[in-house]
C-alpha cells in the first residue's frame, strides 16, 4: 500500500489546520484565536411542485441560506461584544465580515490554502452574553446570518 496514493496521510486536514479572522472596522484582519470550532452551513431551500397528474412532487429551489456558528472563549471582548452592544445602543443593526482558513501541510504534496470570506454577516437567533458557572470556561455562543455568497480563494504553497 503506498502512502502517497489518494488516501495519502499528509493530506488530511484537522481543525488543527484551520483558523477564523474577523475583518475589523480599518480592514485588518484579527486572529480570533480564543474560537475553539466553527461551522459555515449553507441550506439549499425549495418548494414543492406537484404537476397535475404527476406522481412525483418535485423541489423547485428558491434560494440558500448561509449560517456562520462558533464558540468564542471569553478572553477579550474588544472585537466582538463591545462593537455589537455599542451598536445596539446607537440602534444599529452590526454587520462583521470573517474569513476562515484551512492550510494543508507544508510537506503534503499539492500543499496549498484556502480561505473562504464571509460578507456581511448579521447577528442572527441568540447570542450569549454572559453564561457562568462555577469550575467551567466561560463562553459565548454566536450565530450569525451571512448575507452575501462566500468568496473562494485557493493558494499554492
Amino acid at each position: 500500500m503506498s502512502t502517497f496514493g489518494a488516501a495519502n496521510y499528509r493530506n488530511v486536514l484537522t481543525g488543527k489546520d484551520g483558523m477564523l479572522f474577523i475583518t475589523g472596522e480599518d480592514g485588518v484582519n484579527i486572529e480570533l484565536g480564543e474560537v475553539d470550532n466553527f461551522e459555515v452551513q449553507v441550506q439549499n431551500n425549495g418548494t414543492d411542485w406537484q404537476p397535475v397528474g404527476d406522481l412525483l412532487q418535485y423541489d423547485i429551489p428558491t434560494g440558500i441560506t448561509i449560517t456562520l456558528t462558533f464558540n468564542e472563549v471569553v478572553v477579550r471582548d474588544d472585537v466582538l461584544i463591545n462593537p455589537y452592544l455599542e451598536h445596539l445602543n446607537n440602534g444599529i443593526f452590526s454587520l462583521f465580515a470573517f474569513q476562515g482558513k484551512l492550510r494543508s501541510r507544508p510537506d503534503a504534496p499539492n500543499s496549498r490554502e484556502e480561505r473562504m470570506i464571509f460578507k456581511n454577516c448579521s447577528p442572527n437567533g441568540a447570542t450569549t452574553l454572559m453564561n457562568l458557572s462555577p469550575g467551567e470556561i466561560v463562553r459565548r455562543q454566536w450565530s450569525f446570518r451571512v448575507n452575501a455568497i462566500p468568496e473562494r480563494i485557493i493558494s499554492m504553497l
